[in-house]
């Protein structure tokens, strides 16, 4: 296990980028695009655009779990 990287203090359990609250903090269609890259990243561990692209998809996702649980929706 190790620290969830999107700040809230849990721990994301080892081979998750995020802990199972946050993850599911994550809008549907960036999951979608993390679980994408990351197959094809595992299909060919010698190319670098692929790794470059999961890293991109995670980032976004990490981005928006953050957001998300530090600033959550309000009621307008």
């Amino acid at each position: 296990m190790s620290a969830c990287p999107a700040g809230c203090g849990r721990m994301a359990a080892l081979g998750n980028l995020l802990c199972r609250p946050c993850w599911h903090a994550v809008p549907p269609p960036l999951q979608a695009d993390v679980w994408r890259t990351w197959r094809a990243w595992k299909k060919n561990l010698a190319s670098s655009a692929a790794c470059a692209e999961y890293k991109t998809a995670a980032a976004a996702a990490t981005a928006a779990a953050r957001e998300r649980v530090f600033q959550p929706e309000r009621d307008l």
